[in-house]
C-alpha cells in the first residue's frame, strides 16, 4: 500500500497456506468463493440463489467487555439451529459471529506463540481469510508502519483510526478485485475493530471449530450471529455470515435495481476522504456476492468515507414509511427527503443487525417483514434475535422486552361500486392506433374500465392463449416478459391494506454525490405518479423556462420507413449516442418520444429504447446524472408501463391513451356522463393502483426501488436484444431478434399506415389475445375442443375423444413451449399392451385440481369428488374448506370427501378434524393465474351463509383468496409449518404449490430441505375465480419450464429422492401427461 501500513506475521488454524499461483482459475465455474457454486447448466442459474436466516445479537450497553458476552453468542447460535438448515450430506449452510477483537486474548496469544508484542488496541488490525475449499483460516496482523513520524504512544484516534480504516478498506478492496473470490480467495473481516469467525459451518459447530471463542481470556463487548438457511446445498464461506458489517436475514427484491444505481453512481463519485484513492475501491458491489454482500458493501463505503454515522448510513439504505406518515418527526422527514434524493431504498422483507465495532443495531424493513424481539436486561444487556427465548434469562432481570417493527397503522379502503361496460367502439379514423397495435379488444377490455371505474378489469378462468414468442400475430415487446413474484423465500405485499408502507412518490433528475453531504443534491424535483398527464409533461418539457440549469433535451425513437430493417438497428445505435452526448453537455432531462411517427417514419418500441439507453449509460456511469421521461402512445395498460418503469422510466406520458378516452367521450361513446379530467384521473388512478400491485407481488414498497429493478424475466427474446437493452434479465428460453421486432414494428406501421388507402382497415382488429376469436390468436378452449370433448362424454364417443385429442395437441404445439417438443421412441420397440402399468393404477397418482366451494359450487365440487374416489385418486378441496368434510359415507363410490385438505394464509375452513381427516394436506404458496396476489370474491353476495360456514367466516363480506397475510415470512417458516401439519396428521403427506417461474427450482430445493413430501409446480396458465387481468395474462410462467427447473435443480442438490414432484394446468392429453413424466413427474 504505503508507508502507513505494513504486514507483520500471521496467526493461523493450519500449518499450512495455498499460495494463489498454485490455484488454477478455472472460468467455467461461477465467481462464487473456492468455486462452490455450479456454473449456470440448464435451467439452474447460481445468480437467482436465495437464503433466510437467523439472526441476533447480545450487547452490553454500557460497552463493558467480557466473556459473557462471547458465550452468550454461543447460546444465540444453538438455540436458533432450528432457523437454519444442512445440506443432503449434513453440512450447514454457514454460521458465524462478529465480535469486537478480543485484544487481551490476541496479546496473549501472540506473546506466547511468536514472541511478539502487538501494539495497543486499535493501533493494529486482524483479517480473517478463507484461502482453499478446505477450512482453513489465515488472520494476519496488520499495523501502523512505524516509520511514519509519529509515535504510538502518541496516537490520536481521531486523525489515524480514520485514516488507518480507509487504508484497510482500499487493501481489502484491491486485494479481492484483484485475485477474486473464484481464486479461493475471501476476506471474511479486515479491521481494527471487528473480526469475524464464520464458515460451512452449522451453528453447534463454530465454536467447537474456532478454540478462539471458549478462551476465557477473549472479551467482547457484543456478539453478533447469524446461521444462514441456504435454498441450495452449496455453502460457500462468502455467502455464511456475518459479513463485515452486518447479518441480514431477508431478501434484497429491489437488488438489481440497486446494483445497476450504484455502478452509474460511480461516474459521479468524489471524495474528500479518497481523493486520487476512489478508483481503487471500483467496483464498489463486488462481482459474485450475494444481495447481503450488496449491501454491506454499500454499508461499508459511507462509514469508511466518513460522512455519515452508522444510523444515518442504516436510514439511508432502509428507510422507513416516511411518505404516508403525518406523524413523523419533521426533522425525521427532511432526512428521509434529502434521503431519497440521493440513493433508492434497498428494498424487500429484511431484518438487519450491523455494527462498526462500537455501535450495535437492528432495523427491520418498511412493512416489519421479518420478525425480530429484543430484551433489555438490568445487567446492561440487551439481547435481539429473530424469535423470543434465545437467551436463558430469568424474568426478574428483565426491564423490558418487546418486538422491532414499523408503524403498522393501516386504513381499509371504502367500498367501491363496479360499472358494467356496455360500449360499441371499433371503427377508428387514428392510424396511430392500428401502427401502435391497439385492437378493439384492448380497448374495451383493458382502457375503457380504468378510464370509467378507476380499477383495472378484473377477469376469470384461465390464459389458455399463445405464448407471445409462439404468437403468429404481431405482438409488443411487452408481452415477451413476464412479471417475477414472491413465493417462499419471502412473501409478497398487501397493496391495499398495506398502502401506508407503499409509495409511487419520486424524486428525479441528476443525483448528487453520494460521499458528500450539501444542499445541491436535494436539487430534483418530485413526481407523486410516474404517469404524466399532459399538462404535467408540458410542463416538464418546458421546465428550463423556469429553471434554466434544467436544459431538456428530446430524443425521437422514430426512423425513416425507407430505411428499411436496419433503420431499426441504426437508430438504436443513434439514440443511444445521443442520449450519451447529452449527459456529457449537462443535459438534466431527456425526454424519449414516438410522437413523429407517421406515414413515413416508423418507432421502435419504447421498452428497446428506454433499456437501450438506460444500460447504454450505467456502462458510462452518466446514469445517475440525468432523467428519462418517455412520450409513449404505445403503452397503455399496467403491465407494459410498469415494464417502462422497470427498465428505467424516470415518468411516462401515454399520450395515445388519454387522447383515445378523452376521443371517445367527445364522440359519446362513454354513455355515463363523465368529464374527460375524471376520464384521465380514474385512468392514472387505474394504473397506479395496478402498479403498486406489481410491486406488492414481488414485495418491493416503493416505486424508487422498482424503478430499474428490472423484475422481469423474458421467454422468447434472443441473447442479442437482451445484452443490448435488458442486460442481466434471464431469457432461457431464446427466440426473436433485432430483425424480428424490426418486421413486426413495420407489418404494424402497415396497418396504420398501408401504402394503398384502400386496404386499410375499417375498424380496430379483433385480436382474440383475452377471448377466443375467429382469425385471431390460437387458444387451447376452442368452439371444435369444447364441442367434441362434450360428446364424448356425454355420449361415450370415442371417435369424438380422438377429435378433441386431435385438436388440443394441435393448439398445444401452436400455443405452448412443450408443444414444441416431440417424443423419441422407436416403433420397432414398442411392447405389449398387457405389459404396460395397467390404467386403473395411473390414475391412482392424478389429483384434481384445487376447486373451492365458492369458486365453483356445491354441486360441482361433490361430483368431482365422487368421480376421484372411484378411480381411487385424489380430488382437491381448494382453499376453502372442505363442505363435506363431516359428512359420513356408508359407500366409496358416493363419498365426497376430498383426500387433499389445502391450507392457504387466510386458513379458510382450517379445524383440526378438516386437518385429520385427509391424505394430504398441501400448503398453498401461491395460484397460477394470480401469483403473489390475491384473487378477489367481490361480489359479498356470493359469500353464502353456507359458503361463509364452509370458510369459517362472516356471510356477505369481500374475501381475498389467498390474502398476502404474512405467516410465511421464509422458508424457516414453511418449514415450521410443515412441521406442525405433520403433527396434526401424521399419516397424510404434506405437499407444497408453487408457481412456475424463474427461480422456482432453486425455490423447491428449499422447500425439499423444509421437509416437504410433495412440490406442486403450477403453471401460469391456471383458473381462478377472479383476478386482475394483467396478472392473468403477463405473471407466471409454462409448468414445463417451472417442472424442469425444479427436476434439474433437486437432481443437482442430491434432494429428488426424498420427496415427489407433481404439476397441474392444461393437463389435456396423453402427450402432456408423457412430457411431464419425461421431465421430473415419478
Amino acid at each position: 500500500m504505503d508507508n502507513y501500513l505494513q504486514y507483520s506475521d500471521s496467526y493461523t488454524t493450519s500449518s499450512h497456506i495455498y499460495e494463489y499461483d498454485e490455484i488454477e482459475n478455472n472460468k467455467s465455474w461461477a465467481q462464487s468463493w473456492a468455486q462452490s457454486l455450479p456454473i449456470a447448466q440448464g435451467l439452474y442459474d447460481p445468480d437467482l440463489e436465495k437464503d433466510s436466516c437467523e439472526v441476533g445479537f447480545v450487547c452490553n450497553i454500557k460497552g463493558k467487555e467480557s466473556h459473557n458476552i462471547v458465550s452468550d453468542g454461543n447460546f444465540l447460535l444453538c438455540n436458533m439451529t432450528h432457523r437454519g438448515a444442512t445440506s443432503s450430506d449434513g453440512n450447514g449452510d454457514g454460521a458465524g459471529i462478529l465480535l469486537s477483537i478480543g485484544h487481551e486474548f490476541f496479546a496473549k496469544e501472540f506473546k506466547i506463540l511468536f514472541d511478539l508484542i502487538i501494539p495497543k488496541k486499535v493501533q493494529y488490525a486482524i483479517g480473517s481469510s478463507a484461502l482453499s475449499r478446505e477450512p482453513i483460516i489465515l488472520q494476519p496482523i496488520i499495523v501502523l508502519n512505524n516509520s511514519i513520524d509519529l509515535k504510538l504512544d502518541e496516537f490520536n484516534d481521531k486523525i489515524f483510526d480514520s485514516e488507518f480504516q480507509k487504508k484497510l478498506y482500499i487493501l481489502r478492496k484491491q486485494s479481492t478485485n484483484s485475485i477474486g473470490l473464484h481464486n479461493w480467495f475471501y476476506i471474511s473481516s479486515l479491521s481494527n475493530k471487528i473480526i469475524v469467525y464464520k464458515g460451512q459451518l452449522t451453528p453447534s459447530q463454530v465454536y467447537n471449530y474456532y478454540h478462539d471463542l471458549n478462551n476465557v481470556d477473549y472479551k467482547s463487548h457484543f456478539a453478533l450471529v447469524h446461521s444462514r438457511f441456504s435454498t441450495n446445498t452449496f455453502p460457500s464461506w462468502d455467502r455464511a455470515q456475518p459479513l463485515r458489517l452486518l447479518a441480514h436475514n431477508g431478501e434484497i427484491n429491489s437488488l438489481r435495481g440497486n446494483k445497476n444505481w450504484m455502478k452509474s453512481r460511480e461516474g459521479v463519485m468524489i471524495s474528500t476522504k479518497f481523493a486520487d484513492d476512489l478508483d481503487k475501491i471500483y467496483p464498489v458491489i463486488e462481482e459474485g456476492g450475494s444481495d447481503s454482500a450488496a449491501i454491506d458493501n454499500v454499508l461499508e463505503l459511507l462509514l469508511i468515507n466518513g460522512v455519515l454515522s452508522l444510523p444515518e448510513a442504516i436510514m439511508l439504505l432502509v428507510p422507513e414509511a416516511w411518505e404516508n406518515d403525518p406523524t413523523i418527526d419533521s426533522k425525521k422527514r427532511a432526512f428521509y427527503q434529502w434521503a431519497s434524493c440521493l440513493m433508492e431504498p434497498w428494498d424487500g422483507p429484511a431484518l438487519l443487525n450491523f455494527t462498526d465495532g462500537r455501535y450495535v443495531g437492528a432495523i427491520v424493513d418498511r412493512n416489519g417483514l421479518r420478525p425480530c424481539r429484543y430484551y433489555v436486561t438490568s445487567d446492561d444487556r440487551i439481547i435481539c434475535g429473530s424469535e423470543v427465548g434465545v437467551i436463558p434469562i430469568h424474568d426478574d432481570l428483565i426491564i423490558k422486552k418487546s418486538k422491532l417493527e414499523p408503524d403498522l397503522f393501516q386504513k381499509l379502503p371504502k367500498e367501491s361500486i363496479i360499472r358494467k361496460i356496455d360500449l360499441e367502439i371499433k371503427s377508428t379514423n387514428d392510424a396511430r392506433l392500428l401502427a401502435f397495435g391497439y385492437t378493439f379488444e384492448q380497448i374495451i377490455t383493458f382502457l375503457l374500465p380504468m378510464a370509467i371505474n378507476g380499477k383495472e378489469a378484473v377477469g376469470s378462468m384461465d390464459n389458455d392463449g399463445a405464448l407471445a414468442c409462439l404468437n403468429e400475430t404481431p405482438v409488443l415487446i411487452y408481452d415477451y416478459f413476464r412479471q417475477l413474484f414472491a413465493q417462499v423465500t419471502n412473501p409478497p405485499l398487501d397493496s391495499t391494506r398495506e398502502s401506508k408502507f407503499m409509495s409511487l412518490k419520486c424524486y428525479i433528475g441528476p443525483q448528487g454525490n453520494l460521499l458528500e453531504i450539501n444542499a445541491s443534491q436535494c436539487n430534483r424535483f418530485k413526481l407523486n405518479s410516474p404517469i404524466l398527464t399532459q399538462e404535467q409533461f408540458l410542463a416538464i418539457s418546458n421546465i428550463n423556462k423556469v429553471y434554466p440549469s434544467w436544459n431538456v433535451y428530446n430524443i425521437d425513437i422514430t426512423f425513416l420507413k425507407s430505411e428499411g430493417l436496419i433503420g431499426y438497428i441504426d437508430t438504436i445505435e443513434r439514440i443511444t449516442k445521443e442520449a450519451s452526448n447529452a449527459v456529457f453537455d449537462n443535459f438534466a432531462i431527456l425526454i424519449l418520444s414516438d410522437s413523429k411517427i407517421s406515414q413515413n417514419r416508423i418507432s421502435i418500441s419504447s421498452p428497446v429504447a428506454i433499456g437501450a439507453i438506460h444500460h447504454y449509460l450505467i456502462r458510462q456511469k452518466q446514469r445517475s446524472k440525468v432523467a428519462i421521461i418517455v412520450e409513449t402512445g404505445e403503452a397503455r395498460d399496467v403491465h407494459q408501463l410498469s415494464c417502462l418503469l422497470g427498465y428505467g422510466a424516470d415518468g411516462i406520458f401515454p399520450y395515445l391513451a388519454m387522447e383515445t378516452i378523452v376521443r371517445m367521450n367527445s364522440e359519446n361513446l362513454i354513455r355515463d356522463e363523465i368529464t374527460n379530467d375524471k376520464l384521465i384521473s380514474n385512468y392514472i388512478f387505474a394504473i397506479n393502483t395496478g402498479i403498486y400491485k406489481v410491486m406488492a407481488k414481488i414485495g418491493i414498497s416503493t416505486l424508487h426501488s422498482y424503478k430499474g429493478a428490472q423484475i422481469f424475466e423474458a421467454l422468447g427474446i434472443d441473447n442479442s436484444i437482451i445484452d443490448v437493452c435488458f442486460k442481466g434479465t434471464s431469457s432461457i428460453i431464446k427466440g426473436i431478434t433485432f430483425g424480428y421486432l424490426a418486421q413486426d414494428a413495420f407489418t404494424l406501421h402497415d396497418l396504420g399506415y398501408p401504402i394503398r388507402e384502400t386496404v386499410k382497415p375499417k375498424i380496430l382488429p379483433e385480436s382474440g389475445i383475452w377471448h377466443w376469436r375467429d382469425g385471431g390468436s390460437k387458444h387451447v378452449n376452442n368452439p371444435v375442443a369444447i364441442a367434441s370433448l362434450q360428446q364424448a362424454v356425454r355420449n361415450k364417443d370415442s371417435n369424438a375423444f380422438d377429435t378433441y385429442t386431435k385438436n388440443q395437441i394441435e393448439m398445444i404445439r401452436d400455443t405452448t413451449i412443450r408443444g414444441l417438443l416431440e417424443l423419441n421412441y422407436s416403433p420397432d420397440k414398442e411392447i405389449a399392451l398387457d405389459q404396460v402399468e395397467p390404467w386403473t393404477e395411473i390414475v391412482t397418482r392424478c389429483n384434481t385440481g384445487a376447486m373451492s366451494y365458492g369458486s365453483i359450487s356445491l354441486e360441482a365440487h361433490s361430483t368431482l369428488a365422487i368421480a376421484m374416489n372411484r378411480l381411487n385418486a385424489k380430488s382437491n378441496c381448494g382453499e376453502g374448506g372442505d363442505p363435506n368434510n363431516s359428512v359420513i359415507f356408508n359407500s366409496q363410490d358416493q363419498s365426497m370427501k376430498s383426500r387433499i385438505k389445502q391450507v392457504a394464509s387466510a386458513r379458510f375452513g382450517v379445524t383440526s378434524y378438516y386437518l385429520s381427516n385427509c391424505d394430504e394436506l398441501q400448503i398453498k404458496i401461491a395460484q397460477g393465474a394470480k401469483p403473489g396476489q390475491g384473487g378477489e370474491i367481490t361480489n359479498v353476495k356470493k359469500v353464502t351463509k353456507e359458503i361463509a360456514k364452509t370458510r369459517g367466516v362472516n356471510p356477505h363480506i369481500q374475501l381475498i383468496s389467498p390474502p398476502q397475510h404474512h405467516d410465511i415470512y421464509s422458508i424457516e417458516d414453511l418449514k415450521q409449518l410443515i412441521y406442525d401439519l405433520k403433527c396434526s396428521n401424521p399419516r397424510a403427506g404434506i405437499s407444497v404449490k408453487l408457481v412456475s417461474e424463474l427461480g422456482v427450482g432453486i425455490v423447491a430445493s428449499g422447500v425439499a430441505k423444509a421437509k416437504a413430501d410433495h412440490i406442486l409446480i403450477s403453471g401460469h396458465d391456471g383458473g381462478t375465480g377472479a383476478s386482475p387481468v394483467s396478472s392473468i395474462l403477463n405473471a407466471g410462467s409454462a409448468w414445463e419450464l417451472g417442472l424442469c427447473e425444479a427436476q434439474q435443480s433437486l437432481v443437482l442438490n442430491d434432494l429428488k429422492g426424498n420427496l415427489v414432484l407433481q404439476t397441474d394446468r392444461q393437463l389435456r392429453t396423453a402427450f402432456d401427461l408423457a412430457v411431464a413424466i419425461l421431465l421430473g413427474l415419478p
